[in-house]
């Protein structure tokens, strides 16, 4: 489905960026809604993956988590909490 599928690709350090279909980056800000999608280069864009049981969260370069909310467009950052944890699954190429 168009949107929620990313392209994961390898930075430094043991991080990883999440390009999205438009060419951009799933980006840590420091903007109101900090979850944002910037261009390449922007210091927001590396996420350092912790792996548990077959899931994964995302810390930011400001020491949060990637955290889906209830909200209908809710994306957020956060210390901790059950929003916080992923499961990421591969797609065929097409």
């Amino acid at each position: 489905m168009i949107g929620n599928e990313w392209t994961l690709e390898c930075a430094a350090d043991g991080k990883y960026l999440f390009k999205s279909w438009k060419g951009d980056y799933l980006n840590r800000s420091d903007a109101a809604i900090p979850i944002t999608a910037a261009a390449t280069g922007a210091t927001g864009n590396a996420w350092t993956p912790e792996f548990a049981s077959g899931k994964v969260k995302l810390k930011s370069v400001k020491g949060d988590y990637l955290n889906r909310t209830d909200a209908a467009q809710g994306v957020n950052a956060a210390a901790t909490g059950t929003g916080t944890v992923w499961s990421l699954g591969m797609l065929p190429n097409q």
